[in-house]
């Protein structure tokens, strides 16, 4: 934080050098730890550093006919001091020390912050290796299914479905269970049900609410194997519960249609309702679908 420019002009009479008259000048306008160098080529212009109490200033003295002119910017180091304390407070500032430390937890955390933190924060392409480092060399599993994510959806670089795949695939035979539903995704977009169904049976029992969705939508549909829609009501009624709102989604069609158990059809508009306002599109779709306001 820059303070104002101060200016100060001093009448002295003759005597000491100019070098002698700037720093009297100095001391008298209440500066201290003065260090002085003459401009190149003049005798009459001197620039300084120097402390006015705790905070730094730079300038010039300017020394015509016996007048000194003092000209100074002066910084507020405590604010500064306050400032960078803050600043290295931020999350992403947290993580990054970390990460610098060699915390894979931490290193994770980073990535994460440069794809989904503000706007200031972000760095799709850095945190693309930030995560390939911390799956390389640390073996972190988060990182290497967010690095996966980032391949199949082209973030920070070129979209690879078939490195994506690869890394979803090792992490999900380590129990990975967020891996597993991300690996369900792309089975499921391939058509490929009964892979699909799966993975998200493994995802879900790892407590991924991602994979009990997916799970849950198989079963309804009767895709990869029988159709059951008492228990996909269930899967989506239970990781609707834990915040999941494309659950909550699909639990509020099943509760206006009545599938799968007796209807309700407030309980599910305010489903849909609240899913569409977490801006899951297919909630706002579905309530215009089942002519809901």
């Amino acid at each position: 934080m820059i303070l104002a420019a101060t200016a100060l002009t001093v009448t002295m009479g003759c005597g000491p050098d100019s070098m002698a008259k700037a720093k009297t000048a100095l001391e008298k306008s209440g500066y201290t730890n003065i260090e002085l160098k003459k401009s190149a080529g003049s005798y009459d212009e001197i620039h300084f550093s120097a402390n006015k109490g705790d905070n730094p200033c730079t300038g010039r003295v300017v020394i015509i006919r016996g007048t000194v002119d003092v000209q100074a910017t002066c910084r507020d180091a405590k604010a500064e001091a306050q400032e960078k304390v803050a600043a290295a407070a931020t999350p992403i500032a947290q993580a990054e020390k970390g990460c610098t430390d060699g915390v894979a937890k931490d290193c994770f955390e980073y990535g994460r912050l440069l794809v989904e933190g503000p706007p200031g924060d972000r760095n799709l392409k850095k945190a693309r290796t930030v995560h390939t480092k911390n799956c390389a060399e640390r073996k972190n599993l988060d990182s290497c299914t967010a690095l996966g994510q980032l391949h199949a959806r082209a973030i920070g670089g070129k979209q690879d479905n078939d490195k994506a795949i690869a890394l979803f695939d090792d992490a999900c035979k380590k129990d990975h269970a967020k891996a597993c539903a991300f690996q369900g995704r792309l089975a499921f977009v391939d058509q490929n049900y009964k892979e699909a169904r799966g993975l998200f049976d493994k995802a879900c029992k790892g407590g991924s609410h991602a994979g009990c969705n997916g799970l849950g939508t198989l079963l309804k549909q009767g895709k990869g194997g029988k159709e059951d829609m008492e228990a996909a009501r269930k899967l989506f009624d239970d990781a609707c519960d834990s915040g999941y709102q494309e659950a909550c989604s699909n639990m509020g069609v099943m509760l206006v249609k009545g599938q799968g158990g007796k209807p309700n059809k407030d309980s599910g508009k305010a489903l849909l309702k609240g899913a569409c306002k977490a801006d899951v599109g297919v909630a706002c779709h579905q309530l215009k679908k089942l002519g809901l306001k």
